[in-house]
């Protein structure tokens, strides 16, 4: 019974620190900490999307957290900003979706409980927000897309459950809102595509024997027709200032050679190319407009094409040809009214911008992309995931609270009278409305509407080292996935979702238990509460590799992190398959390698192993057969046996915190006559003994190992004169001795934290004057002080946690009230604080302390970015 209560003491004294303090590695020292990436931003936001504007208002779909999902309006000038209507009352959300403009209203689809997902409109209004028609009854799983305006008409597909998806065409009426024509009977086909509005109607197209056939329809049966047969697409254009339609395909029966049709659309003729170009591997070609010119990219050239009257024979030509050069690839081209933004690809792999005004006159802007072109003169490039502004003066840094704005935040973009609305993610506010604001010639980002001001951010549950990269977990309110840090592009990038949110399970259903690196594999078990289960997954980095390996029942987690270990090629773990009970089983990473490897108690009851730990190509064990009690175990990978049964009988020694040290496995245990004492083995039954019998007596010493050094085990013990105090055992004369009463008296001294850094014990105390501080032995009493008062005079420096590595080590303690501050100690044993990381006293303290490839990563819970991971550098 004692050895019990020792055990979950123990066990509750360790949870904090096992949790935050990783692995032995080597690291160079730095002082210079960096944020990896704000991988999961510190507030949810309120997921704006879908901007649109009508008139003077911006519309738009958001969540402000008691709505739901729904449609929201702002006056652009007022600045008023409103729900427009709860369309799925309460919480629920209608998810507008679609948002398309005209006649003075946004046309978009909507889901009801009842209705499904259908065609809406509005005009900004409560009252004038209204579901158009209801086209498949009942809750169907298809909701109208490619909504599209044009000559007065909306045209979008939809299916009605019985034509299949077509084109419907609306004038905002329920009467007026049909199908157009059914041009592929039957209810089992394609989605229509590349929907287009255009002079007098759209264009589309619809697969037929595996190509695509192009048609106009101006919204009537007998003005639906068909333009061209069996083209294959590769890019389409509209120009309303020459009102032709240029369509570019590709002639597969003919070595790609490129062919471009234009559509006279006043009397619906299609005009062929009389030239050939010949699309090669890259494939980077397209087509566009600009004012009344016509262009062709291909390669590392463009092509002005001239389009000459319909009614002449000439009909398309080539007018100039730029080429940029061998192995310059335009990759992309944007248009302002002066010119042409060339996005180029470099043979050495570096994007370049090129500008090309009207004369044809090139100019270098910068390396990068083009990522929108807002005005003349005004163009997002985006260099290096960051996006930079370029406005003719000048290319500068776009910045949002004097940080650099990254591509990836930005989602959306509108402009309206020369000003920019976007949708961006920030790290504090989440996905909200901003405005891109000028002064002085530079541009910086602004919150221009925080709808939803409630969320919190998510840490990753764990960090762990993987080849040369980094493996974590991150949480979301709607998901568990695993992602991967990239060394060499030093991007973080998501492997694979493990868990999404639905209405049978929630996130708080979840908890990622423990991991384990082994063989270029990450190991790792989630224990899922609501089904009652554990799982073990396998990850080898990539998406297809990370999997389930077997779910097993659920167990109260054992008292200590030593549940997943590597030896010989395979992965051992304790689980309970709800057959055999709480046994030891094994992997070799695949699913039919998971297999049940000794059920050391028989039947349905559990041995429970635990401590493993591999000494002398061993792996050594705790469990319980249930004839001799809870004793050490081995095995080679081929048989279990017992090693020791300490307490002899069916009594148990409870043997806990087996260490390796020098030449010898240490542990503690109780042989029913000693209490709680050191022990120790060498391989050999016949050598595994008590080494140390601190406190006479059945009572024990309640003894924890510590570290070791060249000549010392430390130990933290009591031999019931003094309190806990520092004990050390002498690995030469084999003889244990009392090394400082810290606290004098009865009382413990609170010793937590051990860290040997180069032959010395770092660890921290309370000696009743200083609170708990750092102190340092080498294993003598004159050798054993207070190290570092961290914070003056009786209030304790708090350690959080520690890591050592055979360069030095690391800890986390406060430098002031509530200011956790990360420390170095290094080989030469002197002591600084790390600064830097941290810029308030809101913040977190540092957490998961692990080494891996030669630096120190951390996670931080900032204020505003939330919890990211962090690396010392």
């Amino acid at each position: 019974m004692q050895g019990f209560l020792y055990h979950c003491m123990m066990f509750f004294k360790r949870f904090f620190w096992c949790v935050l303090a990783f692995g032995l590695a080597q690291v160079v020292r730095s002082q210079t900490p960096q944020l990896l990436a704000d991988v999961i931003k510190g507030d949810k936001g309120s997921k704006v999307h879908g901007l649109t504007t009508v008139g003077n208002t911006l519309f738009y779909v958001a969540d402000d957290d008691k709505n739901g999902m729904e449609l929201w309006a702002n006056d652009l000038l007022t600045q008023n900003s409103r729900l427009v209507k709860d369309i799925c009352e309460g919480n629920c959300s209608s998810l507008p979706n679609q948002i398309c403009a005209g006649n003075g209203l946004v046309f978009f689809t909507a889901y009801e409980s009842d209705k499904g997902t259908e065609l809406w409109k509005s005009d900004g209004t409560e009252k004038g927000t209204v579901r158009i028609k209801d086209i498949n009854h009942g809750k169907t799983n298809y909701s109208p897309k490619q909504l599209t305006f044009s000559n007065g008409l909306l045209y979008f597909l939809a299916n009605d459950g019985i034509n299949g998806v077509e084109v419907w065409v609306s004038d905002g009426t329920e009467a007026g809102t049909h199908l157009i024509k059914d041009l592929k009977p039957g209810n089992n086909k394609e989605e229509p595509q590349h929907l287009t509005a255009v002079a007098g109607g759209v264009i589309f197209s619809i697969n037929e024997n595996g190509r695509q056939s192009l048609y106009f329809s101006n919204g009537q049966t007998l003005g639906t027709k068909l333009l061209l047969a069996y083209t294959d697409f590769i890019s389409a254009v509209y120009n309303p200032e020459t009102r032709a339609y240029l369509l570019l395909s590709a002639d597969k029966s003919s070595a790609n050679a490129l062919i471009c049709f234009a559509v006279d659309l006043s009397n619906l003729t299609v005009l062929k190319s009389d030239w050939t170009l010949r699309l090669s591997q890259s494939k980077y070609a397209g087509l566009l407009v600009q004012a009344q010119q016509n262009y062709l990219y291909l390669d590392d050239a463009l092509y002005q094409i001239h389009l000459e009257p319909f009614k002449q024979s000439k009909g398309l030509s080539v007018e100039k040809r730029v080429g940029l050069g061998k192995g310059i690839n335009i990759t992309a081209v944007s248009v302002e009214s002066n010119g042409l933004y060339l996005s180029t690809l470099q043979a050495n792999g570096v994007q370049q911008v090129i500008y090309l005004d009207k004369t044809f006159q090139m100019k270098l802007v910068g390396k990068g992309s083009v990522y929108k072109v807002l005005a003349d003169g005004l163009v997002l490039i985006e260099s290096q995931s960051n996006i930079q502004l370029y406005n003719q003066l000048k290319v500068q840094d776009l910045k949002w609270q004097n940080k650099s704005i990254a591509s990836t935040a930005i989602l959306e973009l509108v402009a309206y009278k020369q000003q920019w609305y976007l949708v961006y993610k920030d790290a504090y506010y989440g996905q909200e409305l901003f405005k891109l604001q000028e002064q002085n010639n530079t541009y910086q980002l602004a919150l221009y509407k925080n709808i939803n001001q409630k969320g919190i951010g998510f840490s990753p549950q764990l960090i762990r080292g993987f080849q040369k990269d980094l493996m974590c977990f991150y949480a979301t309110e709607d998901a568990i996935a695993l992602w991967r840090y990239a060394s060499d592009s030093k991007q973080f990038y998501e492997v694979k979702t493990i868990y999404l949110a639905n209405e049978q399970l929630s996130m708080s259903d979840l908890q990622l238990d423990f991991a384990y690196v082994y063989e270029q594999k990450l190991y790792f078990t989630v224990i899922n509460y609501a089904s009652k289960s554990l799982e073990l997954w396998v990850s080898d980095g990539n998406a297809s590799g990370t999997f389930k390996l077997k779910q097993f029942v659920y167990a109260q987690p054992l008292a200590n992190d030593q549940q997943l270990i590597g030896y010989k090629h395979l992965i051992y773990f304790n689980a309970n398959d709800g057959v055999s009970g709480q046994e030891l089983w094994c992997t070799d990473g695949s699913i039919k390698g998971t297999r049940l490897f000794k059920d050391i108690s028989p039947g349905t009851s559990s041995s429970s192993p635990q401590w493993m730990t591999v000494f002398k190509d061993e792996l050594y064990f705790v469990a319980d057969n249930y004839n001799n009690g809870n004793e050490l175990w081995k095995t080679n990978g081929v048989q279990a046996l017992m090693h020791k049964d300490v307490y002899n009988g069916a009594h148990s020694s409870d043997p806990v915190g087996l260490m390796v040290h020098k030449d010898a496995l240490y542990f503690v245990a109780d042989d029913g006559e000693h209490g709680l004492e050191l022990w120790s083995s060498k391989g050999e039954t016949s050598t595994c003994a008590l080494v140390a019998d601190i406190a006479k007596g059945e009572e024990g010493s309640q003894l924890e190992i510590l570290g070791g050094t060249d000549k010392n085990l430390y130990l933290s013990a009591t031999d019931g004169m003094h309190g806990r105090e520092l004990w050390a055992l002498d690995l030469i004369q084999l003889k244990t001795q009392l090394i400082k009463d810290i606290l004098p008296g009865k009382e413990d001294s609170d010793i937590a934290f051990p860290m040997v850094v180069n032959n010395v014990l770092f660890f921290f105390a309370n000696d009743g004057d200083h609170g708990i501080e750092l102190w340092s032995s080498q294993g003598t009493e004159k050798s054993t002080k207070l190290f570092k008062d961290i914070q003056k005079g009786p209030v304790s420096c708090i350690p959080r946690a520690a890591l050592v590595c055979n360069k030095g080590a690391y800890f986390v303690s406060n430098i002031g009230v509530n200011q956790p501050e990360l420390w170095y100690i290094g080989l030469n044993h002197q002591v600084s604080a790390i600064t830097g990381a941290y810029s308030n006293s809101n913040e977190l303290p540092p957490m998961q302390l692990t080494f891996h490839e030669n630096l120190l990563y951390y996670v931080v819970d900032q204020y505003e970015l939330g919890a990211e991971i962090w690396s010392l550098k």
